[in-house]
């Protein structure tokens, strides 16, 4: 069963996220933000990473750069709300890191879905 740790500080995405995860056969873990992330990371490591772009403490992107070099076969999704900008705005730069599915909130249960198997069925680089 592959596990996913869902990365948002709004807990009501992360409940979303784990119930439609879950519903849908993986082991999900939660963290408020990215440094929480990595320490879960280091105890229980996640086979994917769905992470919110706007976050205090550690936001998505340094998250998105520290797993990434930390570990390197984590597959990783980006996700925004806005903020200040749009969130197509804030997406543009996990873009131009490698992550190849963000995804503007509201999020589409059955987009989410198929890009996480998407992810999980390509091999490790």
């Amino acid at each position: 069963m592959s596990r996913i740790l869902v990365i948002d500080d709004d807990s009501q995405i992360r409940k979303m996220l784990r119930k439609m995860l879950a519903t849908a056969g993986y082991a999900v873990a939660e963290a408020r933000d990215g440094a929480q992330a990595l320490d879960i990371q280091a105890r229980e490591p996640a086979d994917m990473i769905i992470t919110d772009i706007i976050m205090p403490v550690k936001g998505g992107i340094d998250t998105i750069q520290e797993f990434t070099e930390k570990y390197p076969g984590v597959k990783i999704i980006a996700m925004s709300g806005g903020g200040f900008l749009g969130a197509e705005d804030h997406l543009t730069i996990p873009q131009r890191m490698g992550v190849v599915h963000t995804f503007a909130k509201p999020l589409e249960r059955e987009k989410i879905l198929s890009a996480v198997k998407d992810l999980l069925d390509q091999p490790c680089a």
